[in-house]
């Protein structure tokens, strides 16, 4: 039982603030005598000041004579029960084989003569004493029905010997219990291995020795100046769970053994940190006796590692000390423990003293054998030296005058961290303090004086005038060179002709010289920056604090790593390489649609994590034959490792979020510190929300229907394409959205891709095997191809078409999930902002903003095409800066009149053309209300123009989905009941989008999407030049728009034609689930079965669950089904397909769900759509109808505005209906664009004079 008690923190610049609180703590564990090679139990009590540490031992009571200990017994082999005792130990551990356990009720029990901890002495006559263990269980086996064993008990046996069975040793770790005879292997020499009856506490007879376990007197151990170590004596091997701790008056604990390394580690943080506490009270009070220019910084015990000859190295323990100016060397402390001080003499007793100011700190790199690997980027900070090399974990040198170095080492790697912040702090001091170094030197023969200012950089004079030759600045600093001898070389860069100069100097002592340029040149930048010693530090990796476990495996889990780097940058070569050569039309349009950079490097990193757990996997499963899972493997500090050694962002927090200013008026691009208290809620490149744990095949990684062999409810899941072509087929008939327009469901698509984004894998073959996903239907990650059954009329005799995994997510730290299981589950990323804030017209990263927006305009205006416009010089989308995108060009186009992709800012614009069209429209809208703003507030500068339009659009946004949109899906009364009125923001409710949204609920629009693209002229009927289109003849044609009559007939297709209505009967039409991707090209995909895999990759539950997270009862019949869904001829074909219920898809189940009355989607979908839309619009702190958003008047004229205004405004439409969504009759059911509404901007004008 541990407790913890609180203490206050100290601030950034104190070393002591890198400690945890004080302890006090109580457990037990064994002591281990060196000297006797005996073990005992022990009791410990940890306070601040005080290791407590009490033996218990067996004691003798009473009983007959000694000789009589020596007991000769008889045992009869039973048929069931066998001899009824266990043994632990052995001659190959040194210590006698010892009775372990006896079973109650059997022989060794009934003869009332045999008792746990006898020592096995003889085997019917044959001396067993220098027998190993197995030779001990060979003879007892095959001794006959009847057995003679004589034994003795043994006072000495080693504490461990005595434990319960199956308690753990001090040696072994628990994971190495049933390999080890100092446990019993589970044989109870009986050949009966299911017996586990309790052990008797029987106790010899009167006339024998009696024993009995008592706790002796404690023994007391003051911390005060106190050490720790793991080394075992004489050598310099680590131990893994056991530790000494030495007194300053020369008492020890004796080696203090645990059950597991991290229960070692746990003891060991908690005794180092109250020696450290102790300490700098010390230092505290020994500060009140020296000057200010004498304080001490820090001081502590270290291991100081010697070279010899012979290669081996050789431990001594140093105590070092940074005081005043100076770096002590000492053999012990030099402050009393009691007074707290010391004087000038204990000081002069030092073995070595350097001045701090020519003292250089440097962390050892990590090591994996002879390979020094590790990327500079994943330990910024650390100084890095390919010499210095150290199986220590946590190791460092400090670099004196003339080549000289020490090499140390600590325990922890809080203790490497509290040093390394001290060695700053303390050398920052002095450089302060002393404000300048002179050192002579030489140059062409003529002696100077070269000086290093804190104020004002280097300078060279003469030695005798003392006129200066030369001056720079730190700034004007751009290289240095030496011969590591007694010349360097410096380059300085003019102020006036920047020119670079070269000054060649000699020195005596060039190391001192060279290190004090370090010291001054940190310091100032220091001073300039104050977070740049918290941002160098290695405090903030917390990929260098190693736990005792981490020791243990840390080559395992770094040469794991660095051969997951290798395969993932092969797999990504393959894929590179893929793209220069042929490869599937339909693979580049994916390739253009995929993340911004910012992703990207961060779904690399998540593959790299992901490859190095696989690989830990399966080495460890072919190792131990049998399946290995992740969380048997690693601990918590293990999978922090791993991803921050893979390349993972840490989890951002809070401090990093700015206050005040613009943070209070405008979101971020990224929508980071939307939530001050949670900044990655909501923000681009983090992990899609569950709202339940994924289910995979294997718990962690694999999809369902990754092993063909595996089943679920006692049925093997069905092939996704055989799903779509029994359920989801239909003919070209269907049937017409009585109330809605196409522009409902191309205005869900838009808005989708505004909130949510799942990039796929950033490779294209298989990661461990190095397979091309294109040429394999086998699953080797990210390759989930889909298997195609016999005789598809679609693809003919192929066997499966592509499907790549998405992309997983790095983790976002341990507080995104509670439980480490779930913790190491696959997820996946939302790249973009999970806000409703137009992202598809801004961007979601710093840098698309920059590339959307027009920079040279005083108008804050976004950039638009500068080839071309529409006829009524309207502005087109700008394209993108890539001479090969992959976008449909008209036919007969040459290569010198290609028309590009157009870049917006979201990168799935060109997918189709009514999304080229409103992604224009709002382009327009932004740049109409910006130049309005300007007008009427000339004072504001582009930027406060750029971000008040983008207010305005982001809020334009939320009202036409929430408003308008939302409630004709999930209908006015789910809408009432689920999301209700707004009743402000609630920092507790995270808006991040939810998997099954994004993956399953929010795709019902894809049997929603029509055949054809109706395009039509100003009397809103089919347009003479420019006809109708196929819905796959608008794919990525971005062509179209500026060469057949721009945006305005595909607008009035859109408000004018009817969508298609959903029906189970009628689930998608042909040309989504076979001409994908088809124009002039072979390929085709299915959308129906792309989305069913990609629920099963994304790890999705079955319809059930989600049935009873909405609140609905779960369906356990085929009857139960036809309840829920009344076309009983389809429940029985999703029966024959899946068997179970629980096994049916939930994108499936949703959408042949009977729909609700007055909405466009079933129970299921409805409340998981209304789930998330009320979550979005809750935890956004940006929300527009928030009070602090926007004043009272801009939200009335918000209000005023609509979808139809901004169809009037940005486009050649004069007449449109009131809601564009509900479809209506030209002209009877239009108005005039002069009848719509429209907000007005004055309530954004604002009086310079009145701006503060």
């Amino acid at each position: 039982m541990n407790a913890a008690g609180k203490r206050r923190a100290d601030p950034l610049e104190r070393p002591g603030s890198l400690w945890l609180p004080t302890w006090t703590k109580t457990g037990l564990a064994l002591l281990y005598d060196e000297k006797t090679s005996n073990t005992y139990d022990i009791r410990l009590k940890l306070t601040k000041e005080i290791l407590t540490i009490q033996k218990q031992d067996v004691v003798c009571i009473g009983g007959g004579a000694h000789h009589l200990n020596h007991r000769t017994v008889v045992l009869r082999r039973q048929a069931t029960g066998g001899l009824g005792l266990s043994i632990k130990g052995g001659a190959e551990h040194k210590v006698p084989v010892v009775i372990s356990k006896i079973f109650k009720d059997q022989v060794a029990d009934q003869t009332g003569m045999l008792f746990i901890g006898d020592a096995v002495l003889q085997i019917n006559g044959i001396n067993v004493e220098k027998c190993t263990h197995e030779e001990v269980v060979h003879l007892l086996r095959t001794a006959g029905d009847e057995v003679t064993i004589t034994v003795r008990y043994l006072r000495e046996a080693p504490a461990f010997l005595k434990l319960p069975l199956g308690s753990p040793g001090p040696s072994s770790d628990q994971s190495s219990r049933a390999s080890s005879p100092l446990f019993d292997s589970g044989l109870h020499l009986n050949g009966n291995l299911s017996n586990t009856a309790p052990s008797s506490p029987s106790s010899p007879s009167a006339n024998e020795p009696k024993y009995e376990k008592r706790w002796l007197d404690a023994v007391s151990l003051p911390l005060s100046m106190a050490r720790v170590s793991k080394h075992k004596a004489g050598s310099d091997k680590l131990r893994s769970n056991s530790f000494e701790v030495f007194a300053l008056d020369g008492a020890c604990t004796n080696v203090l053994q645990f059950c597991t390394a991290a229960e070692s580690t746990d003891w060991l943080q908690a005794i180092s940190t109250n020696i450290n506490d102790l300490t700098q009270e010390c230092i505290k009070t020994a500060n009140k006796y020296y000057s200010a220019d004498e304080q001490i910084i820090h001081m502590g015990w270290v291991c100081e590692h010697l070279h010899r000859n012979d290669a081996n190295r050789v431990q001594s323990y140093k105590f070092l000390a940074l005081k005043g100016s100076s770096l002590y060397i000492l053999r012990g402390p030099p402050v009393c423990p009691e007074l707290c001080e010391a004087g000038a003499s204990e000081w002069a007793q030092a073995e070595a003293t350097f001045n701090l100011c020519e003292v250089l700190f440097k962390v050892h790199k990590l090591w994996i054998a002879e390979d020094c690997w590790i990327q500079p980027k994943l330990c910024v900070g650390l100084q890095q030296d390919c010499e210095l090399r150290d199986s220590e974990g946590f190791s460092f040198s400090v670099l004196v005058g003339h080549g000289q170095s020490f090499c140390f080492s600590v325990e922890l790697g809080t203790e490497l961290a509290l040093w390394e912040k001290a060695f700053q702090r303390a050398v920052f001091m002095e450089v302060q303090r002393t404000g300048s170094k002179i050192y002579m030197c030489s140059s062409q023969g003529k002696i100077l004086c070269f000086t290093v200012d804190f104020e004002s950089g280097f300078s060279c004079s003469e030695s005798i005038s003392k006129n200066v030759i030369w001056r720079y600045k730190f700034s004007q600093l751009k290289g240095s060179s030496d011969d590591g001898k007694t010349r360097v070389k410096l380059l300085f860069k003019n102020s006036e002709n920047q020119q670079i100069e070269m000054k060649e100097l000699e020195f005596a002592n060039l190391t001192a010289v060279l290190h004090c340029i370090h010291s001054f040149i940190a310091a100032k930048v220091a001073s300039v920056d104050p977070l740049f010693v918290n941002n160098q530090s290695i405090t903030k990796h917390k990929s260098l604090r190693f736990s005792e476990k981490q020791h243990k495996s840390e080559t395992l889990l770094l040469s794991s790593i660095k051969e997951s780097l290798q395969m993932v940058d092969s797999a990504l070569h393959l894929t590179r390489e893929g793209r220069n050569h042929s490869q599937p039309y339909y693979m580049q349009m994916f390739a253009f649609s995929r993340q911004a950079a910012a992703s990207y490097e961060i779904s690399n990193a998540a593959e790299v994590f992901q490859t190095t757990v696989l690989l830990l996997k399966k080495k460890e499963s072919r190792r131990q034959k049998r399946s290995v899972s992740v969380s048997e493997l690693l601990s918590l500090e293990d999978v922090e490792l791993i991803a921050n050694l893979s390349g993972c962002p840490p989890p951002l927090q809070p401090a990093s979020c700015p206050i005040g200013g613009d943070s209070e008026k405008y979101r971020t691009i990224s929508g980071v510190c939307n939530n001050r208290n949670k900044p990655l809620w909501g923000a681009a490149n983090t992990v899609l929300a569950r709202w339940l744990p994924a289910e995979y095949e294997d718990g962690e990684s694999q999809p369902k229907g990754w092993n063909i062999g595996h089943q679920y409810s006692g049925f093997h899941l069905p092939p996704v394409r055989e799903v779509s072509n029994k359920i989801m087929q239909i003919s070209s008939q269907y049937r017409l959205d009585e109330a809605y327009s196409q522009m409902l469901v191309d205005w869900g698509q838009y808005m989708d891709h505004d909130i949510s984004f799942t990039p796929q894998s950033t490779s294209k073959a298989a990661f461990l095997e190095g397979l091309n996903c294109l040429h394999t239907c086998g699953n080797f990650n990210p390759c989930f191809p889909i298997q195609i059954p016999l005789h598809d009329k679609l693809f003919g005799s192929k066997s499966c078409f592509p499907f790549f995994r998405s992309a997983p997510a790095c983790l976002n730290g341990p507080t995104h999930t509670p439980l480490p299981q779930q913790m190491l589950q696959r997820q996946q990323m939302n790249s973009i902002t999970s806000f409703l804030d137009a992202s598809t017209v801004y961007g979601h990263d710093v840098e698309l903003e920059k590339m959307l927006r027009n920079l040279s305009s005083s108008e804050g205006l976004l950039a638009v095409n500068s080839e071309h416009t529409d006829a009524a010089g309207h502005a087109y989308l700008p394209f993108v800066n890539n001479p090969t995108s992959p976008c449909f060009q008209e036919p007969g186009t040459g290569p010198r009149n290609r028309l590009e992709c157009f870049l917006a800012g979201d990168s799935r614009v060109n997918e189709i053309l009514p999304l080229i069209a409103l992604h224009t429209l709002w382009v327009r809208e932004h740049n109409r209300i910006a130049t309005r703003l300007k007008q009427l507030n000339t004072h504001w500068s582009s930027n406060t123009i750029y971000q008040e339009s983008r207010k305005i659009v982001g809020a334009l946004h939320q009202i036409i989905t929430m408003r308008d949109y939302i409630p004709k899906i999930i209908g006015e009364k789910a809408f009432d009941q689920i999301i209700g009125p707004y009743e402000g923001y609630d920092d507790t409710i995270n808006p991040s989008i939810s998997n099954v949204f994004a993956t399953a609920a929010f795709r019902f629009g894809h049997a929603t999407i029509s055949t054809h693209i109706r395009r039509l002229n100003e009397s809103f009927q089919d347009h003479e030049l420019f006809p109708s289109l196929k819905l796959h003849q608008t794919f990525f044609s971005p062509w179209r728009i500026i060469r057949e009559g721009g945006l305005d007939p595909i607008l009035r297709g859109l408000i004018s034609q009817p969508a298609t209505r959903q029906n189970q009967h009628r689930l998608m039409n042909e040309e989504l689930r076979e001409k994908l991707m088809v124009l002039t090209i072979p390929e085709a995909l299915d959308l129906a079965a792309l989305n069913l895999q990609r629920g099963r990759d994304h790890g999705l539950p079955g319809y059930n669950d989600w049935r009873v997270f909405c609140g609905y009862d779960r369906v356990q019949t085929e009857a139960d089904l036809k309840d829920v869904i009344h076309d009983n001829a389809l429940v029985e074909k999703i029966m024959d397909l899946y068997g179970h219920p629980d096994n049916i898809d939930v994108w499936l189940a949703g959408m042949v769900e009977d729909l609700v009355p007055g909405t466009r989607t079933g129970p299921l979908f409805t409340c998981l759509i209304g789930k998330q839309m009320k979550m979005l619009r809750e935890g956004d702190r940006f929300w527009w109808e928030r009070p602090d958003v926007f004043s009272q008047q801009q939200r009335q004229e918000l209000q005023r505005h609509s979808l139809s205004r901004v169809l009037c405004d940005n486009s050649g439409l004069t007449e449109v209906p009131n809601d564009p969504f509900s479809i209506g009759m030209y002209p009877e059911h239009f108005l005039p664009c002069t009848s719509i509404t429209s907000m007005k901007l004055d309530a954004w004008r604002e009086d310079p004079d009145k701006v503060n």
